[in-house]
């Protein structure tokens, strides 16, 4: 089973070219921006979330957005909630957000990741930003089976169940450029993770249980080796079933014709382990749909090494309510 990599795409693309422009100056005073929208790919998963985005004074905005992804098919079998709360605190030609998100996955994995950045806004609708995140991944438990050899012994069969924790940093930048009729960006982001901490919660040594506070009494080499056993595992399933991205970069510009806003975008990922890269390409279209609802459609290709191609299309709605 792998992760569905189309929707982490999706969302690594950051605010849709509708979103972006509701964020723009629709008014003084303070500002709601609500949003809806949903995607579906070839393979039958889908995406479906939502936002909230509340401007005070048009300095300062909070915004709450959730979402639910299933990726059940034949091969793959993934269903994840999220969870997001940013601050963006704005100035004359600088600013700083503040992010916190909640990720899980019932059947496999539980994040929670928090970060912030600061941006510079030097005028004639340029912008750049650098953004730090840590995060923190709690997998559920695994089976463990295997030996640990004994000098001068037959070797120990060891088996139980384990769990996993793993912390990742991530650092990135991006430069962006908002004009009347056109715009564009470019952004970057790697990623540096921790050992993996694996640990028993239970344990049998040659089919006897054994109490896993009683592996201090072992010899250390013996624990050192079933602490390797539980980690070897958690490695082959953190591998099996889920991606962790080494670095990623995207590009997008847009264009307003006719009443009308036009966008294209470009992702691109590579793997941690198999160091495995990942295409896609977006394009969009925004309908002006009254003076307080846009409509924003959207299809693209997803194209992975390992994985082949996927096509994928969605919708998004935005509502925006002013004093």
């Amino acid at each position: 089973m792998r992760s569905p990599d189309w929707l982490m795409l999706v969302l690594a693309c950051g605010a849709t070219p509708a979103l972006e422009a509701a964020t723009g100056e629709r008014g003084s005073g303070n500002t709601w921006v609500l949003t809806a929208g949903g995607d579906v790919d070839g393979d039958g998963g889908f995406l479906i979330d939502g936002s909230a985005a509340l401007t005070l004074r048009e300095r300062s905005t909070f915004t709450l957005r959730t979402g639910y992804s299933d990726a059940s098919t034949v091969s793959d079998t993934l269903t994840a909630t999220t969870l997001d709360l940013d601050y963006d605190q704005r100035f004359s030609h600088w600013g700083f957000t503040l992010t916190g998100g909640y990720w899980k996955d019932p059947d496999l994995v539980e994040a929670v990741d928090y970060g912030g950045s600061v941006y510079f806004a030097p005028g004639h609708g340029l912008r750049l930003s650098a953004a730090v995140s840590a995060r923190a991944s709690r997998f559920n438990e695994f089976t463990v089976n295997g030996v640990v050899p004994r000098p001068n012994l037959p070797p120990l069969t060891v088996s139980g169940s384990a769990g996993c924790d793993l912390g990742d940093l991530a650092h990135s930048a991006r430069l962006s450029f908002d004009g009347e009729r056109w715009g564009a960006y470019v952004a970057g982001k790697s990623y540096d993770y921790d050992s993996l901490q694996c640990a028993f919660t239970s344990l049998a040594l040659g089919g006897v249980p054994v109490r896993i506070d009683r592996l201090r009494a072992l010899n250390p080499e013996i624990t050192r080796l079933i602490t390797l056993r539980a980690t070897a595992a958690g490695f082959i399933n953190l591998r099996e079933n889920t991606v962790f991205l080494d670095s990623s970069m995207s590009a997008g510009l847009s264009l307003l014709g006719r009443g009308h806003l036009y966008a294209v975008d470009y992702v691109r990922t590579t793997e941690l382990l198999d160091g495995l890269v990942s295409n896609a390409f977006t394009a969009s279209v925004t309908f002006t749909l009254s003076h307080r609802t846009d409509l924003e459609f959207h299809i693209g290709m997803f194209d992975g090494q390992g994985t082949g191609a996927s096509g994928f299309a969605g919708a998004l709605l935005v509502a925006h309510l002013s004093d």
